[in-house]
């Protein structure tokens, strides 16, 4: 599946064909033993200057249009151009299934099509959407518990460093309060105990 247009993607194509068929062949190997290689191609561009949406290449002689060998194949569906037809039932009702991008379009497709396959295909898409639906809110709702704890755990933190402050501030008066009544029972002046305390 292709989807941006590259000047060089008919080369690349036949680059990855030739690295196919030529892996096949072990060390050893006759070249008769070498397999039916097919690239196929499915594109969201135009390539070629035609309004047919599927290309079929082989290598044929150019005049007498023999086939050299039926090891080769290379096929284009352009889906850009796939509205246009409806001759290949089969072949169509695949590419829009591979073209659909949203739930209407899949809709659609499994009212229309005869292909048992295609709707099997269409109830396992849906199946693996409903568990990544499922796999996200479990995920969110994990996050909002973490969250939740996070929150509660920072605000007792915060009361309990609070609390520890006051009490040690109420600590702190109750003791000077204890020692400036001392200080008075022990003859202290008002004037003494305020240069003593700091006031």
């Amino acid at each position: 599946m292709q989807v941006n247009r590259e000047s060089d993607f008919k080369d690349r194509t036949l680059f990855y064909w030739a690295k196919l068929y030529s892996e096949e062949l072990k060390t050893g190997d006759e070249y008769g033993e070498l397999k039916q290689t097919i690239c196929i191609n499915i594109i969201n561009f135009d390539l070629f200057a035609c309004e047919d949406y599927h290309s079929s290449f082989k290598i044929m002689e150019s005049e007498r249009r023999e086939l050299l060998t039926d090891k080769f194949a290379i096929h284009f569906f352009e889906l850009k151009k796939l509205s246009k037809f409806k001759r290949n039932r089969r072949m169509e009702d695949w590419l829009n299934l591979i073209n659909a991008e949203t739930e209407d379009e899949l809709m659609s497709i499994q009212q229309t099509t005869i292909i048992p396959e295609i709707k099997d295909t269409i109830v396992m898409l849906r199946e693996l959407s409903d568990d990544e639906k499922v796999r996200a809110e479990a995920f969110y709702r994990e996050k909002r518990l973490h969250d939740e704890a996070s929150a509660l755990g920072s605000a007792r933190r915060e009361g309990i460093e609070q609390g520890r402050a006051e009490g040690i501030a109420e600590g702190r008066a109750q003791e000077r309060s204890s020692i400036i009544e001392r200080m008075r029972n022990n003859g202290f002046t008002e004037e003494q105990i305020q240069k003593i305390i700091g006031e």
